[in-house]
Parts: C-alpha cells; structure tokens; sequence
C-alpha cells in the first residue's frame, strides 16, 4: 500500500507493507529527504509514533494515508554547521593562499618589516576567525566530516603564520 508523507509543502510517496513500522517509514524517508532517521518524528493520527511500533497497529494500513513529517532542532543545528563548514573552508582556502604568497614574497625581499607586521596580523585575525568558527561546530552523530581536517589545515597555517612572524618581524620585548 501507498504511503504519503508532507514536510511542509513536500510530500513524499512510497510504498509500504502491512508488517511494516514507523521506523522502516523513516528509514526510507531518510533516503528521499536526507534528513536521518533520528532527526524525525513522524505523526500520524495526531500522534507522533514510536520506530517500533507498526503501521498496522495505528492503523496505517490503508493505500494512500497520510503522515506528516517533522524535523528535531538536531537536524536544523546539523544543516547550519554544514553551512558553516562549507563557508569556513572557502575562507580557510582564501587565507591559506594569501599566506603562501606573502611568505614568497617575504624570503623574495619584497616587504619591508611595517607591511609584513600588517600583513601577518591580518592573516592571524583570519585565522582566528576561522578557528572560533570551526571550535564552535559539535560534534553531533559521530561529527562532521571534513572538521577535523580543517582542524589540521588551520593547524598548519598557524604554524606558517608563527614562522613567518618570528623570522621577518621585529617583536619588541
């Protein structure tokens, strides 16, 4: 029998058996939607069901029922630290790029200590933005792919960064 679930103006269809349960519903929404099994709540009758309990014992049996799909806050926190990710790694590119460029240019000769002071600094504040940002990121359902390998790159870009300060610029003690 046919199944139909809406998440706002979404709906889904699928198929369904008789024996089946909620969570086998999830399990497939999860394929459609990309929203994990653990990150819904399904409702039907009014009533947000159990992944153990069966279609058949709500009484979810006949073709083309209804359900509705809600989403946990997990999900939502999940998605904004994706969107995080993805924009601190094109940030994290952009400064690793200036970095290696005013490293050539400082072993080439071509900054004096003042604009090498200035230009360090800025990429240190960029890398300090970046790893507040990257520290902020949870660590939800096993953690997101990708964190720890920006944890890795910032790490390198530290020490480029601490390098080129104590070669090429005059701290005053």
């Amino acid at each position: 029998f046919l199944v139909h679930v809406t998440r706002g103006k979404t709906k889904y269809t699928m198929a369904a058996k008789q024996d089946g349960t909620f969570g086998d519903v999830k399990r497939v929404l999860e394929g459609l939607c990309e929203i994990k099994s653990s990150h819904q709540r399904l409702i039907f009758k009014g009533k947000q069901r159990d992944d153990a309990e069966t279609l058949s014992s709500a009484g979810a049996v006949a073709s083309g029922v209804k359900m509705v799909l809600m989403v946990t806050e997990g999900q939502h926190k999940a998605n904004e630290e994706k969107e995080i990710l993805v924009e601190a790694e094109e940030e994290l590119l952009g400064v690793e790029d200036r970095s290696s460029k005013l490293s050539k240019k400082l072993e080439h000769g071509m900054l004096d200590p003042t604009d090498a002071a200035v230009q360090i600094a800025m990429c240190f504040e960029a890398y300090e933005r970046l790893s507040d940002n990257i520290g902020y990121l949870v660590r939800q359902d096993g953690g997101l792919p990708g964190r720890e390998r920006l944890e890795g790159r910032l790490k390198v870009l530290k020490e480029l960064l601490e390098r080129l300060q104590s070669q090429y610029v005059l701290v005053k003690r």
